[in-house]
């Protein structure tokens, strides 16, 4: 179940622009989460885990609804 679900890059992207995090060295200094993972996250390559949602959550302000249609965002090319 766990696998129809994509992580929406470009909101993601969005919400750091918004907050004036410019590289996501910025986002790993503010976050704790190396750059090499937010990277493969920034790139759809992996799934956060929920310790590094809520830590994203917490630096970037995101909202619960926000949150859930970042993260959890319905992959409809999976069958």
């Amino acid at each position: 179940m766990n696998n129809m679900y994509t992580t929406d890059c470009i909101a993601l992207r969005t919400k750091m622009a918004m907050k004036g995090i410019n590289t996501i060295k910025d986002l790993s200094e503010k976050s704790g989460v190396g750059c090499d993972t937010l990277s493969k996250i920034l790139n759809g390559k992996i799934k956060p885990s929920t310790k590094i949602i809520e830590r994203l959550i917490d630096v970037l302000e995101i909202t619960p609804d926000e949150a859930g249609s970042i993260f959890f965002n319905c992959d409809l090319h999976i069958a």
